[in-house]
């Protein structure tokens, strides 16, 4: 994305005064119904504030490994914060949905949470929430937030949702109306 400032076309300078001079008038309107009658009040706590010397701040590296299956990883650890937030971008992206087939991953990836064998339909994404986690798939992507404490519970729903998705009848039928939905709506919006 990017936005440019381009200069008015001389043909609609005229036009652009004119409507200029009438946002002034009314500005000026609405604003002289406006009239202080006490002074503005001193500062109660502006003098209260120490200002600390900032300190210095070098942004984060990632440190680079590669496990021993093969799969990349880049980490940064900030203890300050005890949170996980994994991003696992994955190979399977939309782009690769076949011609006569476009969307069957957005599908795929919208089925992954809605079932698995140990917690088959809504009880997953409930399971999930319990654990205060947000676990998202897109394709090409699968995204989890947690407590550091939650790690070893969130990994085990990451691998429940490859492994063990149900793609269960009633929630193909849900999950295609919805998308069914979407596209209806992508293609009402005007933008």
């Amino acid at each position: 994305h990017k936005g440019m400032v381009l200069p008015i076309a001389a043909q609609d300078k005229k036009y652009w005064e004119f409507v200029q001079e009438q946002s002034d008038q009314e500005d000026a309107r609405i604003l002289s119904n406006i009239l202080r009658d006490a002074p503005v009040e001193p500062g109660s706590h502006v003098h209260t504030i120490n200002v600390k010397k900032a300190q210095d701040f070098t942004f984060p590296r990632a440190q680079k490994f590669t496990l021993s299956n093969g799969l990349k990883v880049l980490a940064y650890h900030n203890p300050n914060i005890p949170t996980i937030e994994l991003l696992m971008s994955l190979e399977a992206k939309s782009f690769y949905d076949p011609v006569e087939k476009q969307g069957l991953m957005t599908f795929m990836n919208s089925m992954l949470t809605e079932g698995t064998k140990k917690h088959p339909g809504s009880t997953f994404s409930q399971a999930v929430e319990s654990y205060g986690m947000t676990f998202g798939t897109t394709p090409g992507y699968m995204t989890l937030s947690m407590l550091d404490q939650d790690l070893e519970q969130g990994l085990s729903f990451v691998q429940e949702v490859v492994t063990q998705a149900t793609f269960e009848d009633d929630a193909i039928l849900k999950v295609r109306e919805q998308l069914i939905a979407d596209l209806k709506d992508y293609w009402d919006n005007p933008n």
